[in-house]
């Protein structure tokens, strides 16, 4: 399972996979655009599909180091 709180900005691939929304595209453009400071940020790079995925997430999610 997914580590608690999700630390985004630690998370590996296969790990940000394994949220259902994010595929192989997303998991490498959030690698990519790491690090994040707050939850907008994040948001920003999201498609639609995986926007929802992540807005009931948002409480479990953390973005410091």
């Amino acid at each position: 399972g997914l580590p608690f709180p999700i630390n985004i900005n630690n998370l590996s691939y296969n790990s940000l996979k394994s949220i259902f929304g994010v595929n192989k595209k997303l998991a490498n453009e959030i690698i990519y655009r790491r690090p994040f400071k707050c939850g907008p940020e994040l948001l920003k790079c999201l498609n639609p599909s995986a926007l929802g995925s992540f807005q009931k997430l948002e409480d479990y999610i953390k973005f410091e180091d």
